[in-house]
């Protein structure tokens, strides 16, 4: 299962990649990732498909409220954690 911390590692792995090895301060498990711009729609469609990898099972995209549900560590794990047990 995807935990908090795997999931942090992932993102600023991403932040620090797409910014050429300078990763960005101040990230949170509650700052916005979508709307402060640390994650565009490239990297929303990574980190979907490293869930999907993680969790064994692809997920359906029509379902997820992105600004609500994924704009930030904490949501994403909410949203996980909420859900995997349609997932089992």
């Amino acid at each position: 299962m995807v935990s908090r911390a795997r999931l942090s590692r992932f993102i600023r792995k991403r932040i620090n990649d797409a910014n050429s090895g300078r990763l960005r301060d101040g990230l949170t498990d509650d700052i916005s990732l979508l709307r402060s711009g640390i994650l565009d729609s490239l990297a929303l469609l990574e980190l979907v498909a490293w869930i999907e990898r993680e969790i064994g099972v692809p997920l359906d995209l029509t379902e997820i409220d992105v600004l609500a549900e994924w704009d930030t560590i904490t949501g994403i794990l909410n949203y996980i954690n909420k859900h995997q047990k349609r997932w089992l």
